[in-house]
Parts: C-alpha cells; sequence; structure tokens
C-alpha cells in the first residue's frame, strides 16, 4: 500500500512539473506570437480608433461646407438684385396704370367703379390676380386679392413642365468604417483543472500514512479520473482555439485590407461630395431650370398629339359679339385659326370661341362678356366661392390638352392689337418653359362677381365700349 502512494506522489509531482513548464511555456510563446502578430500588421487600438481618416473626411467636408456656403451667398445676392429690379419696374407699371385710370374719360371710369361717389386707389396689378387697396365711404379701408382679365389656364402637360424642377441627383453615400474584428477567447482552464487533479493525487500520496480509511483509494481513483478526463478535454480544446486564432489573423488580414480601401473610399467621397455639391447649385439655379424646362417643353411640342375635335357638321352655334371679329383680326394678323369645331366631352359639346393652332399648342381664346345683351343675365362672374363658373368649362378643355386665355369683352374691343400680342406672347412664354408673367395695364380687367354683372347690365356697359367699336 505505501509502494501505491509514493508511486502517485511520483508520478503527481512529475505532471504538475511537466504541465507548469508547457503552459508557461506555451503562455509566453503565445504572448510573443501576439506582440508579434500586432507589429506585422500595425494593430494598436489607439491609433486606429483615433480616425486619422476620419479626421481627413471631417477637413474635407468642412471645406465643402464652405464653398457650399459661398455659393449660396453669390445666389442670394444675385436673387436679390433680381427682386430689386422687378419690384421697380412693377412700381414704374403700378404708376403707369394710375395714371392710365385718372386719364380715362368719365363715361367708361363710371363703369369699373360701383358708385359714383366712391373712391378705388390702385396698389398694385398682376396677370391673374390683383392687391387692390379700396376705399368706400362709411366702410373700413383693407386690402384684399382679386382676380383679373386675361387669364392663362395651361393643360396638364404643359403645367407640369412649367412648375416642376429637373431631378436631383443621389447623395453620394458616406464610406462606412471597417468595424475591427474581435479577437477570440482562447483559454483552457481544462489545463488547470489538470493540474489541480494532480496536486490532489500528490497530496493523498503524501498523507498516505493519515488513517482514510478506504474512501481515500476512492477519491484517489476519482481524481485520476478527472486529471485524465481534463487532458483530453484541455489537448481537444487547445485544437479549436489554435483554429480560432487562424480565423481571427485571417480576419485582421482582410480587415487591414477594408481599412486601406476605406481610405481610399474617404479620398474618393470628399471628390464625389464636392462635385454632388457644385452639380445640385447649378441644377437649383434658375437659369438651368429654365434651359432645362425649355428643353422639356420643345421635346413635348415635338412628339406631342394634337387634341380631339370634331366639325360642327350643321351645329347651330351662339356667337359672341366679337367672336368672329377677334378671329378674323387674329388671321389677318398671321395666326392659324380653327374654325367650326367643337369640342366633344361625354355626350354634349363644347364650342371655343375662337381656336387657335401654333405649332402642336391648341388655344382656346374666350372672350368673356359681363352678361347677356339678349335678357341682360349675368355671364362669366365670379360665384361666391371666389371660383368662376366657367371652372368645369376650362377644366375640360385643358384636360383634353388644350391652353386656355381668356379676356374682358372690353379689352378685344378697346385694346385689340395688345390682346394679339399678349397672345404671342404667352405663346412664347410657354415655348421657353416659362409662365406668362408679363402685364399690360390697356387689356387688365377686373373680374367680376354677379352683383357687379347686374349693375353694368342696368348701366348698358358694353354698349359703351361696342359702340366705341362701331364708331372706329
Amino acid at each position: 500500500m505505501e509502494e501505491f502512494y509514493v508511486f502517485l506522489f511520483i508520478i503527481g509531482s512529475v505532471v504538475i512539473v511537466i504541465l507548469g513548464v508547457y503552459y508557461g511555456v506555451k503562455s509566453i510563446k503565445e504572448y510573443i506570437d501576439r506582440i508579434k502578430f500586432d507589429r506585422r500588421y500595425n494593430l494598436k487600438p489607439q491609433e486606429i480608433d483615433k480616425a486619422e481618416l476620419d479626421k481627413l473626411l471631417k477637413r474635407e467636408l468642412e471645406r465643402l461646407e464652405a464653398h457650399k456656403k459661398l455659393v449660396s451667398q453669390v445666389n442670394k445676392q444675385k436673387q436679390m438684385r433680381q427682386n430689386a429690379e422687378r419690384e421697380e419696374q412693377e412700381e414704374k407699371d403700378t404708376q403707369t396704370k394710375i395714371e392710365k385710370t385718372t386719364s380715362e374719360t368719365s363715361e367708361l371710369t363710371e363703369l369699373n367703379v360701383p358708385e359714383k361717389d366712391e373712391e378705388i386707389e390702385y396698389k398694385k396689378q398682376s396677370i391673374n390676380g390683383s392687391i387692390i387697396h379700396e376705399t368706400l365711404e362709411g366702410k373700413e379701408t383693407k386690402d384684399y386679392l382679386i382676380r383679373t382679365y386675361p387669364e392663362v389656364y395651361y393643360s396638364e402637360v404643359i403645367k407640369k413642365i412649367l412648375f416642376e424642377k429637373p431631378e436631383l441627383p443621389k447623395e453620394p453615400l458616406v464610406p462606412v468604417k471597417p468595424k475591427r474584428p474581435e479577437e477570440p477567447n482562447t483559454t483552457n482552464p481544462f489545463f488547470i483543472i489538470a493540474i489541480i487533479a494532480a496536486i490532489v493525487i500528490c497530496a493523498l500520496a503524501y498523507s498516505h500514512n493519515n488513517n482514510f480509511g478506504g474512501g481515500s483509494m476512492v477519491v484517489g481513483i476519482v481524481t485520476c479520473w478527472v486529471f485524465l478526463i481534463s487532458m483530453i478535454v484541455a489537448v481537444k480544446r487547445k485544437e479549436k482555439n489554435e483554429k480560432l486564432q487562424k480565423i481571427y489573423e485571417n480576419e485582421v488580414r482582410q480587415y487591414q485590407e477594408a481599412i486601406k480601401k476605406y481610405e481610399e473610399d474617404c479620398e474618393k467621397y470628399a471628390d464625389k461630395r464636392k462635385d454632388y455639391i457644385d452639380t445640385v447649385t447649378e441644377m437649383k439655379s434658375n437659369e438651368y431650370v429654365m434651359n432645362w424646362r425649355k428643353k422639356e417643353m420643345d421635346k413635348l411640342l415635338r412628339e406631342r398629339m394634337k387634341p380631339v375635335f370634331e366639325d360642327l357638321n350643321g351645329d347651330v352655334v351662339k356667337k359672341g359679339r366679337l367672336d368672329d371679329y377677334f378671329a378674323n383680326e387674329l388671321m389677318l394678323a398671321g395666326y392659324e385659326v380653327v374654325e367650326n369645331v367643337k369640342i366633344p366631352v361625354g355626350n354634349t359639346f363644347y364650342y371655343p370661341d375662337v381656336l387657335v393652332k401654333m405649332g402642336n399648342l391648341y388655344i382656346d381664346i374666350e372672350i368673356d362678356e359681363p352678361y347677356s345683351m339678349d335678357n341682360g343675365e349675368p355671364i362669366h362672374y365670379m360665384d361666391d366661392c371666389d371660383d368662376s363658373v366657367d371652372f368645369d368649362r376650362d377644366f375640360y378643355f385643358n384636360d383634353l390638352g388644350y391652353e386656355v386665355i381668356r379676356f374682358a369683352e372690353e379689352s378685344v374691343a378697346l385694346h385689340l392689337k395688345a390682346c394679339i400680342e399678349y397672345i404671342a406672347k404667352v405663346v412664347n412664354a410657354i415655348k421657353a418653359g416659362k409662365e406668362a408673367s408679363f402685364y399690360n395695364a390697356d387689356i387688365v380687367v377686373k373680374r367680376w362677381d354677379k352683383e357687379d354683372a347686374e349693375a353694368m347690365s342696368k348701366k348698358g356697359y358694353r354698349s359703351v365700349y361696342l359702340g366705341v367699336l362701331t364708331n372706329d
């Protein structure tokens, strides 16, 4: 029995020494290898996380922001100059309108004023609406928006181009910094367990003279089994750790390549970002937008199909007093007038006052009278919701591909040449991709509501300017 314990003590001591030396040497070797590996791939967390690349990118972005601010300031100054010029021109036009209004005959002036003792002060007027400053006896002074003739209604395809802007390119993607691979856990606790088991075996052998009874033999056997199993598992775990270490080293190599690519992408991104800002700034400029709209409009007008219309086929159409007169004057001025046609709308038809064709543009010219000469009933007036009673008619014409221009009848009667020139300007503006924004005080007439039209009917308003046309 004594020989057995001596044997266990010797075996345990040898195992402890062997494992201690092996584990110590292995740890030192792994530490040295790790230092060499880190130096080889320059794995210094402080240097990577400091991100020299981020500093470079930040510096480039600051430079680009400064460039963007400079461009914005230049555009702002340019816009301020344009606004100042436009306001100056509007002031001149307003002054012209005021002077013209005061110089009109009392007979025509009466027709545009609600009552004789009421005073209207014109502040500013535009194509499709005006700001009027009105002072009425017994009423408070107020500013409000009203609509004026002439009015232009665009078809949907034309409107889309006139108010659309070019689609901006997508912003370049910011490079994503690669994530450093996590170092695997290569600790092997089973070697420690084996060492502890060996120590227990030595302790049992050393204390064999103590009277532990049969239990000491059982403990010794169990400890030997624990020692053997721990050694086997420790060896397997060591093989697994070596594989994990190789995978980690491979990921580190890939990480280093990704970092180099990230540096290159950061430099490229700075250039792409600058080009993007320059491109977007240019595409947002008024000059670029107008050139783009003109190109889009040229393409549309080349490819556009003519809208649907039919011959009258004997239909009797009640025309306005100046419809044929205006059509003949337009033809004498070189316009192509499409005569004797009707526009199908569901089960019925609309009859344009004057239909003008200019290239692939078809323009319905409407001449609005305030009331009917037959019965004095108001027509073409604004309802209580500030919408024209001709809203549906204009909508259907636009929906079918027609542009609509509405003149007041008195403008055609008194300022025929200005009305013809206005049509030409609208067409040229459309072809240039611009909205009609010019102003001619001669043909600007306030749109009337039902009460205004009834008042005009009582005064025989139409007879005055139609009489002037007859006398001429």
